[in-house]
């Protein structure tokens, strides 16, 4: 009778063994994906639920001060690294490098998130700010699983921080907003190396409080509608900044016509910058601002820009302050028109 017990006990373990051992030949292929889920399940203890339910994007943001929200971002072509902010404040930002290649590119995918769901959010935001003398231009690309896709290409210009808003409303007129697995922020074939700094990542929900674009919000100037080549004039601006403000910015002022640019002086803020006090109006004038004598008749956009001076081997550099104005483009605060010399 042992006897028996035993013999049909090693027959169920080989039929046992046989069974597994055509699972795992069936199954060999997929085999290599069980290490990064279990990765994934490390990082993000919902994704064992990802696997059945996309992850609701909705109010979701990334903080680059934590570790955490680095990992799930993968780059080709690039690399990435959390950096202090440039302005002198407690933020922090991440530097993606994007090597000379085809399309070096800063990815979000369902390997690390999961499949997604951004239909309860807003929009896709975030800003970034771009160190070169040349504009950029980045591309966002996002995919649903079936491999539907949307790509929208936005110029960053240089030395600016810039805040990119893409509506969720555009996106889903060409993908399934309810399966997104790709989100990709690449640059096409650079000619060199080219750094850009990003912050405030987030799929803001709806009626949710939004960043300030900029720590500083112009508030008006004084300066004349009409000026001579040649005259001098008085000159007043008027700021409020967000937050406290850790370096001193020295103020530009500068005629823009088209591409073309006349200086009118720097200014170094009698009251320090980083004495400002939030929420306190600050002035700056006033002061005297020379119209170049040799500047031809015609209407211009006066731009004064707050600029923190950075100091590297290469020497000075001057990184903007972008405004929280929405209505203000770029640092263009006022359209100045300069007569013929001979009248006004």
């Amino acid at each position: 009778m042992e006897r028996k017990s035993l013999f049909r006990l090693s027959l169920h373990l080989l039929w046992g063994f046989l069974i597994v051992v055509v699972l795992l030949l069936f199954f060999r292929e997929r085999l290599g994906n069980i290490p990064g889920f279990f990765r994934r399940l490390k990082r993000e203890p919902q994704a064992l639920v990802s696997v059945f339910k996309p992850r609701e994007m909705a109010g979701v943001s990334f903080s680059f001060a934590d570790p955490g929200d680095l990992e799930v971002w993968k780059t080709s072509g690039a690399s990435l690294e959390a950096v202090p902010a440039l302005w002198g404040t407690d933020e922090t930002w991440v530097r993606v490098t994007y090597r000379p290649s085809g399309s070096p590119g800063l990815l979000l995918t369902d390997e690390t998130m999961g499949v997604m769901d951004w239909r309860g959010a807003e929009s896709l935001s975030f800003s970034v700010y771009n160190p070169q003398t040349w504009t950029v231009n980045l591309k966002i690309k996002v995919k649903d699983t079936s491999g539907h896709s949307f790509q929208r290409d936005q110029e960053i210009p240089a030395r600016t921080r810039t805040a990119v808003t893409v509506p969720v409303r555009d996106i889903a007129s060409r993908l399934d907003l309810s399966r997104v697995g790709y989100l990709n922020l690449f640059l096409w074939e650079p000619a060199t190396a080219t750094d850009l700094y990003l912050i405030d990542f987030s799929f803001p929900a709806p009626g949710l409080p939004r960043p300030p674009a900029g720590l500083v919000k112009f508030m008006g100037l004084q300066f004349p509608s009409s000026v001579r080549p040649g005259e001098e004039v008085e000159a007043v601006f008027y700021f409020l900044v967000n937050r406290q403000l850790s370096g001193d910015n020295t103020l530009l002022l500068r005629l823009r016509q088209g591409e073309t640019l006349f200086p009118l002086g720097r200014i170094d803020p009698p009251t320090p910058t980083s004495r400002w006090r939030p929420g306190r109006l600050a002035k700056v004038g006033p002061f005297p601002v020379a119209i170049p004598a040799a500047l031809p008749p015609g209407t211009y956009d006066l731009e004064a820009i707050l600029a923190q001076p950075v100091f590297s081997v290469r020497g000075e550099e001057l990184v903007f302050q972008p405004y929280d104005n929405p209505e203000i483009e770029g640092f263009q605060v006022s359209e100045i028109n300069v007569t013929a010399g001979g009248g006004m």
